[in-house]
């Protein structure tokens, strides 16, 4: 699959969940129902980046059993650095 540095400091996927809905790993749900889709496509790996102060969303990767790779500042020079997106 075309793995990039766009796609590793944006991931393949986000989420976010209506503060009224939170509290029901709906989040985590999503993802883990997304597994069949990764299998499918023989996907070797799936990224999921989240910003390190986003403590719901930290909780929400260690619920599903993801592994840290790393913390990394987004470059300025990135796309997603330059339309004010940050993980």
């Amino acid at each position: 699959m075309g793995y990039n540095e766009n796609l590793y400091n944006g991931g393949h996927i986000g989420y976010s969940v209506d503060e009224e809905n939170r509290g029901n790993h709906y989040a985590a749900k999503s993802v883990l129902l997304l597994r069949k889709v990764v299998q499918t496509h023989k996907m070797e790996k799936l990224f999921i980046a989240c910003n390190p102060d986003n403590i719901a969303s930290r909780k929400t990767c260690e619920y599903i059993g993801a592994n840290l790779l790393e913390i990394v500042d987004v470059p300025e020079d990135n796309a997603m650095h330059q339309q004010g997106v940050f993980f």
